[in-house]
């Protein structure tokens, strides 16, 4: 048990069950959010939201998707 505590302390996870009820463990960075569709129009619209070296990539990404 010692082992399993010191592989999962000092993070973040994600816990998941597939189709057959079985967890799924996913670590997730620090920095990671969870949004949905409004909060991230939130999130790029706030003063300390998303950092403006993200913009660019991010309106590429959306002009790939209209194409």
């Amino acid at each position: 048990m010692r082992l399993a505590t010191l592989l999962l302390r000092d993070k973040r996870w994600l816990v998941t069950f597939n189709g057959n009820g079985d967890p799924q463990l996913m670590d997730v960075p620090a920095d990671a959010g969870v949004f949905t569709p409004e909060k991230i129009l939130c999130w790029i619209r706030a003063r300390d939201g998303a950092y403006l070296s993200f913009i660019p990539e991010l309106l590429q990404a959306i002009s790939d998707q209209l194409r």
